[in-house]
This record gives structure tokens, sequence and C-alpha cells, in this order.
């Protein structure tokens, strides 16, 4: 049983909307804008979420206050084009209790009470549903932007933010990071949009005033689940005959070197769930690795296996398969993603160029092996029907 935080208005009404008048009168009267949470019994773990509609282009400020009244937020949102913007803010480090949201275009205000509990969190697969993973070390605000709805959100750590991403939106995501401070610390932000067990896209930024632009197809992975940014690492073969070593090799990213030394995991995961392998190492000078698995004795058994590797709670992950001793082990191995990749090119979902970056992704793997003979650089090449 895992506890986490829900989210849930205790009062879901608009109070008052008033404005200070002469000689500081209150003067309480409508607005062009309104603000409800998007749920009244949220179970998010990671973010509230407020719909805030109004005149576009219209600027609010925004402040979160505790039960004492004391600010736990601060910060402004743009109405986005289509008249409607969500607003998300992190809670997984607010204690139990009463909260309140304010919402002013510095004439009229609103305010939206609300709660934070404990609930008991399930995992659910929802196709519909693309979660962006942010990793770094300074704070971050980012934009989301798909056909249906623009969403800001903003943290300080580490988070996730799951959002509406259907077959066939697109999505246009911006996070920003804020101006070096002098303090001689690398700035970095790693960004993961993750979708039904693929990797839509991958972001990094080590610049102070620097971003991360993501753009792309809902369900469409642009990138392999080995590479996220903060890892990337191959193995030497796809397809093993048991008792064979597997090499794991690759890089992390080159900022973690100057942070205080990281720990480097790997373990190694059976069909059943089962981990059956688990090793660790420090980088503290450079940003490479490569070692040997044994793939016998123990739990080792022909099947199926998740390669996991995992730096500052960032996890990279690869599958491969161990045959019996005496299975002919195949020439070519295409891997299960690819297979789905390829059925989306054939029904129209991705476009050629798409399709080029997984095809090109196996090549540079050794996993498909093109001969080339008299092919002159300058021939056009298509993609066959």
């Amino acid at each position: 049983m895992i506890l986490s935080l829900i989210i849930s208005p205790s009062i879901v009404t608009v109070s008052a909307i008033c404005s200070t008048g002469p000689g500081g009168t209150s003067l309480c009267a409508g607005a062009d804008f309104s603000a409800t949470f998007d749920k009244i019994n949220s179970q998010n773990t990671d973010f509230s979420r407020i719909v805030i509609s109004g005149p576009e282009g219209k600027v609010l400020s925004i402040k979160v206050l505790d039960s004492s009244l004391l600010q736990k937020i601060s910060d402004t949102i743009t109405i986005g084009p289509n008249g409607k913007t969500t607003y998300a803010f992190d809670i997984t480090k607010y204690s139990y209790g009463k909260y309140q949201v304010q919402l002013s275009d510095g004439t009229s205000i609103i305010k939206l009470d609300f709660s934070v509990g404990p609930t008991i969190s399930t995992d659910i697969t929802n196709s519909d549903k693309a979660t962006l993973l942010i990793y770094t070390n300074v704070p971050w605000k980012a934009d989301i932007q798909t056909s249906s709805n623009s969403t800001s959100i903003s943290g300080i750590t580490a988070a996730q933010y799951s959002f509406t991403c259907t077959n066939n939106d697109t999505y246009d995501i911006t996070i920003y990071d804020p101006p070096r401070h002098g303090n001689g610390i690398p700035l970095w932000t790693v960004a993961n949009l993750v979708q039904n067990n693929q990797m839509l896209n991958v972001g990094v930024n080590h610049l102070a005033n620097g971003q991360i632009s993501l753009s792309g197809k809902c369900n469409v992975a642009q990138f392999p689940l080995s590479n996220n940014g903060l890892i990337f690492f191959t193995t030497d073969k796809s397809v093993y005959r048991y008792g064979d070593p597997i090499q794991i090799s690759g890089h992390v990213l080159p900022d973690m070197m100057y942070a205080p030394a990281q720990v480097l995991s790997s373990t190694i995961i059976n069909s059943a769930g089962q981990a059956i392998k688990k090793d660790s190492s420090t980088f503290g000078t450079i940003d490479t690795f490569s070692f040997n698995v044994n793939t016998q004795g123990g739990l080792w058994k022909p099947g199926k296996y998740k390669v996991v590797l995992e730096i500052f709670g960032s996890k990279a992950e690869s599958s491969i398969v161990i045959n019996s001793p005496g299975q002919t082990q195949p020439t070519n191995h295409i891997p299960t993603w690819f297979k789905g990749t390829a059925k989306k090119w054939s029904d129209g979902l991705i476009t050629d160029s798409e399709f080029s970056q997984s095809v090109q992704y196996l090549i540079q793997q050794g996993i498909l092996k093109v001969p080339y003979y008299n092919s002159p650089a300058t021939s056009s090449q298509s993609l066959l029907s």
C-alpha cells in the first residue's frame, strides 16, 4: 500500500470578487475571468490543476497560501489563445491541511479553497495520457500546448506531470531555466516525455536562461527507452545464449561529473518482475561506463529480461532475450518497439522522416546490416511504398 497526496476543493464556490475603491472601500463586482479545479476529488499525486478561463492574453497573478496565510507560491500566468489555460503546481511536499488559491488581474480577485490529504494510490495505464518527467538541480517553469489545451507548470526539483495526449494530436512543450546566480554550480535540466512505455521525446539544457523545446505527435516515439538524456546505453547484443556475458556500455550526462559523486545502479529484471541482479558504480571524473553481467546460475533461465539503469532518480531501460544453450541465435532480432513503429508508418500515422530515424538507429546499433555498393552521395533516396 502506497500513501500519496490527494487534493480536493473543500469549498467549490468562488468567493466574492472585489476591488479596492476610493478611501480603501471594498467594491464587489463581476470579473471577466473565472477559475475552477479540474476535479473535485483529484487523485493527482504530483500537481494540483486549476482551469482558468478569460480573455486571450490576459495576465493574472497567482498566489497559494496555507491555513496560516503563509505564501507557498507567487506566480503569473497569461491566458492562452483559446481563452482557457491550465495552471498546475507541485503539492507533493505540502503538509496535510487546508490551502487557498488567489487569482487577480490587479482589480478583481478570485479565491478558491482546497485541502491536501492522504489517499491510496493505484497505477492506471491510460493510452491517452502522456507524462512529462523533469530531472533538474534548478527551479524551472514549463508551458505545455496541445490542440485542445494549454498548461503552465513550475517546480523547484525533479517532478512529473501527466496530461491528455491522444492519437494524431500534437504537442509543443517549452521548459525554461532561471538565470545563473553566480554560485558556480553547473545548471542542468533533463526532460523526458513518456507514453505507453515509449520515449516520445528527450531534451537537455545546462545553460542559464536556457530552455528545452519538445514537439511531436502523441504516441509516436522519437527515442528508444535506453536514452533518457541523463543516461544512454546499449547492450552488445539483443539475443544471448544462456551463460553468455551481457556487455553493457554507455555514458551519463557530462554535467553529472561535476556534481557530488553520483551512483549509477543497474538492475536485471526477469519476465516475472524479479530483480535477479543488481550492481552500482560511482561517477566522479568520467562520464562513460562499460561492464559485463554473467547470465548463469541463481535465477537465470532462458526468457525475456529487462535491463534498467538509474542515476539521480532517472531510469533508462532496454530489453534482451536469453535462449537455451542449444538454441540457435537468430542473426537479426528486430526490437518489439520497432515493429510498432513500422506499423504506425504503414498506417500513415508517422512520416517517412520519423520512420527513417528509427531505421537509422537500428543500423547504428548493428541490428540491421546494410551493404553499400555504388550509391553516390548525391543520389536521392526515398522509402518504398
